[in-house]
């Protein structure tokens, strides 16, 4: 069921009803706001929306008590002049930059920073068991000093961090599946679940984390990688999600971050960099 809500004189939607769950747990929407579904005569507050709370009483949300009137009959209708709006189309058409809602829990820096955490560390466990790859001790171009590394060398180091970046896939599909985070998103406050709430299962968790791998970050390759993340970024900053998660139902939850958790996280990243650093030959 898709749902239209007017907050601040403003229409925005249409939002499935765990959005709504999700956008009134954040705080971002009260169980007062107003909202309507094709079948309704008028605007109603959420909490006397019947489908809404249901939703948010069977998933736990605690809101106002919902009138005990059906929604048809409810008395706040003929008192509360926000009711007397006008009525979305049953077949809404849709509005560039109406969902303003998604738009502003997306955090894509968050995302981005999460990502680097956890490659980082993936990056410090492969150098680890495989030695890391020599650097130029005078500085100068990386790719040419690559460039007189043999080819049989070459080929060893394309083989051992492409491959442990695809491993990775299946690695944080177990994390995902299992607890719904993985190190760097549970650093920022980061979930990902389905739209209702629950855990993604294991094939579900893979598909997100292949998806990811092609469409957003293009393989690892330089400029696929930009092309790929620019499209995604203009993607997830229009539509409130990303490609991915629209296709599979998958919800990424965003908690707040308090001041304490990111001086932690600053600290982590020093000490990432730092153990990376002692890593070098």
């Amino acid at each position: 069921m898709q749902i239209h809500i007017t907050k601040d004189g403003q229409k925005q939607g249409p939002f499935t009803i765990y959005r709504i769950k999700e956008l009134i747990d954040d705080g971002d929407l009260s169980p007062e706001d107003l909202g309507w579904h094709e079948g309704l005569d008028q605007w109603r507050a959420l909490k006397d929306i019947p489908t809404v709370a249901s939703t948010l009483k069977s998933l736990g949300k605690k809101s106002p008590q919902t009138s005990d009137l059906s929604a048809d009959q409810s008395p706040e209708d003929e008192t509360d002049p926000r009711t007397s709006l006008p009525l979305p189309s049953s077949n809404p058409s849709p509005q560039k930059n109406a969902n303003l809602l998604p738009a502003k829990n997306v955090h894509p820096l968050l995302r981005f920073w999460a990502r680097l955490f956890d490659l980082l560390i993936l990056n410090l466990l492969v150098s680890f068991v495989f030695g890391s790859p020599p650097v130029p001790k005078e500085g100068g171009n990386l790719l040419e000093f690559y460039s007189m590394i043999p080819k049989e060398e070459q080929f060893q180091l394309l083989l051992i961090w492409g491959g442990s970046f695809f491993v990775w896939n299946f690695v944080e599909a177990l994390l995902i599946s299992s607890f719904a985070t993985t190190p760097g998103k549970m650093l920022f406050n980061i979930r990902v679940t389905q739209k209702n709430g629950k855990l993604l299962s294991y094939s579900q968790a893979i598909g997100r984390a292949l998806l990811i791998w092609f469409i957003g970050v293009g393989f690892g390759i330089f400029f696929l990688q930009i092309v790929a993340m620019a499209f995604s970024l203009f993607y997830l900053l229009n539509k409130g999600e990303t490609l991915w998660d629209r296709n599979l139902q998958t919800q990424v939850h965003h908690r707040p971050l308090w001041p304490q958790k990111i001086i932690f996280a600053i600290g982590a990243y020093l000490v990432l960099f730092s153990l990376q650093s002692l890593s070098l030959p």
